[in-house]
């Protein structure tokens, strides 16, 4: 299972970020899960450059067959310099160990291998990544695992 992430993760990134601060893809998380993976299929067909959101909208996607891999949203906001950014990513579970996959500027701030026992611990290392690079984080927001959910926006805070 971590070589079937690992590939998920190399093929997100190949898409590479986009920094043209255009998006090229309706990138609303509020919607069904049906809307967001047709989104997924279509960046996918256009492989054009993709932030944050799209890469869990893509991560999704790529990992639906995966039965035994648990998914859920993680959205952070943090600050740095009086400037706030908003960032999310797909934590993913399998044989009780967590990791991340996703997309940002910084590596630390997306991609975690399985090796976290709890989610609570994938969480406190996102916060450690942030703290290296001179951010403080505000702000965790945990949505549902995705068993057959329709949405997946966020919906606990931490």
């Amino acid at each position: 299972m971590s070589q079937k992430v690992q590939a998920v993760q190399s093929y997100i990134e190949k898409l590479s970020y986009n920094f043209t601060g255009v998006n090229y893809f309706d990138v609303r998380k509020q919607r069904p899960l049906g809307r967001i993976l047709e989104t997924a299929r279509e960046i996918t067909r256009q492989a054009l450059p993709i932030k944050c959101v799209e890469a869990v909208f893509v991560a999704t996607y790529l990992t639906q067959g995966l039965k035994d891999l648990e998914r859920v949203p993680i959205s952070f906001k943090s600050q740095i310099d009086g400037q706030t950014y908003k960032h999310i990513v797909l934590a993913v579970k399998h044989n009780s160990k967590w990791g991340s996959v996703g997309l940002s500027r910084r590596r630390e701030l997306y991609y975690k291998e399985m090796a976290f026992d709890s989610l609570a611990d994938l969480v406190l290392e996102f916060k450690r990544s942030y703290e290296r690079v001179f951010h403080t984080l505000k702000r965790v927001k945990v949505g549902l695992p995705d068993r057959k959910s329709t949405r997946l926006n966020s919906s606990h805070s931490q």
